[in-house]
């Protein structure tokens, strides 16, 4: 009978041990979940702004095309009211038409620099 007891208590004494190292990974398991919370939660927020600035990057895209698609027109309009005020034959519009795409496209390019240097100055 004694040995039953000696087993029974060496037994319990397992157990509560195991049950203490099982209380401490429980608390590290908890711990951890929550750190893995905070994080997916910080991800979430920052792929939310990202996807923000990235739509309203696109929308003002979108409008720039509709504004420049405007502009073409009215460029257009003007050269040809141009190229028949003066008279010129068709072989020489084209030309005028390619002068007015290439100081166009200098004048463009010369405002992505400035903006592009401007938006690098912010930044910094």
């Amino acid at each position: 009978m004694v040995k039953i007891d000696h087993r029974a208590e060496k037994l319990l004494k397992k157990i509560k041990e195991e049950q203490v190292k099982l209380e401490g990974l429980k608390v590290r398991a908890e711990a951890t979940r929550k750190e893995i919370r905070g994080k997916v939660k910080e991800e979430a927020q920052k792929f939310d702004i990202e996807f923000r600035k990235n739509t309203v990057t696109a929308i003002t895209a979108a409008f720039a095309l509709i504004i420049g698609l405007v502009w073409k027109d009215i460029i257009t309009g003007g050269i040809d009211y141009l190229i028949a005020l003066t008279g010129l034959p068709q072989s020489q519009a084209y030309g005028l038409r390619i002068i007015s795409a290439i100081i166009l496209t200098f004048i463009c390019v010369v405002g992505i620099i400035l903006i592009t240097r401007f938006m690098k100055r912010k930044e910094s």
